[in-house]
């Protein structure tokens, strides 16, 4: 598969070639669904073993380029490959590479470290742990969704890298950002992404071995009803082929089953931070958003209204 996956067609073993396109082709989402299964991962000595009978090396870097793309809305709906593997580290480079890191457990693993790595370092400077207080035992408190983000001031924004690891606010000001990786959910990448929370709950080790059960944790404490993933979608963070209904249906049905770790801390503690240290301005955003139609409506009555009035007072001064 991650021969044939990963070729772009250019060269190679023209039978491996044909036996992609008559097999594997007509049932290549079946088959990328059932190899990312937590239960039928092979350890990655034996992939390497079978790997070293093959004729030319496996691109296992382009294979998993090519399965990254489909949570990449852009490129699942136009073509192409995923861009955002440019934008990090050669992950298989790094895992197989003259055993510069670890070697991954199974293929599920290597695709997981391919989709969390992230920006930030993945453990806080001491100063930074001694300054927050971890809230892990009290997971949705005075949390918001994504409709009271918007009432706050907090706009939601699809991160650059697409990368899972990086969820992170930013308050400039005022207002503040909060940013997710896009995903394009169906039924293929709903799979995955239950798969990779699943490898995490049996392989985590450490608060920070949670990256996408804490963002499917943080998407699902953003949705409450359908209004909040139609905010999701329109903030282009939610991308699916799903309904309303049944988006929310996936993401909450899933969350009480996650663990989450220290990046959903630091997002949830951020968000908290915001709300405390600009309450006036969080007050006054709220009732603004909440009632600018009417607020519309009615400058738009004063303004109807005033010149009549002020027509009115000039012909009783003239009289």
């Amino acid at each position: 598969m991650m021969a044939m996956g990963g070729r772009d067609g250019g060269g190679g073993d023209a039978a491996l070639q044909g036996l992609s396109t008559v097999i594997f082709q007509p049932r290549i989402d079946s088959i990328m669904r059932d190899v990312m299964l937590l239960e039928n991962q092979i350890p990655w000595w034996v992939l390497e073993v079978l790997m070293g009978f093959l004729p030319d090396p496996v691109p296992v870097d382009r294979f998993l380029s090519v399965m990254a793309a489909k949570f990449n809305v852009r490129t699942t709906s136009g073509g192409g490959h995923d861009q955002r593997a440019a934008a990090g580290p050669d992950v298989a480079g790094d895992e197989l590479g003259g055993g510069r890191q670890r070697r991954p457990m199974h293929l599920l693993a290597l695709f997981r470290d391919h989709q969390v790595v992230g920006l930030r370092p993945p453990h806080p400077a001491p100063a930074e742990d001694n300054r927050r207080r971890l809230i892990s035992a009290t997971p949705s408190a005075n949390f918001s969704t994504a409709m009271e983000l918007a009432e706050m001031g907090v706009h939601l924004a699809a991160s650059k890298t697409g990368r899972f690891g990086d969820m992170a606010v930013q308050g400039r000001r005022l207002f503040g950002k909060l940013f997710l990786a896009p995903v394009f959910l169906n039924d293929l990448t709903a799979c995955w992404l239950v798969n990779m929370a699943a490898y995490e709950a049996s392989a985590g080790r450490s608060a920070d071995d949670y990256a996408v059960s804490s963002y499917l944790y943080l998407v699902a404490l953003l949705m409450n009803r359908e209004d909040d993933v139609h905010q999701l979608r329109s903030r282009c963070v939610v991308h699916s082929t799903f309904s309303n209904t049944r988006t929310l249906e996936f993401f909450k049905g899933l969350a009480p089953h996650l663990h989450f770790g220290r990046q959903y801390d630091r997002v949830l503690q951020d968000l908290l931070d915001y709300k405390r240290d600009r309450p006036v301005f969080v007050a006054v955003h709220k009732f603004l958003y909440n009632n600018f139609k009417t607020i519309l409506t009615v400058l738009s009555i004063v303004g109807v209204i005033a010149p009549i009035i002020r027509a009115l007072f000039y012909r009783q001064n003239q009289n």
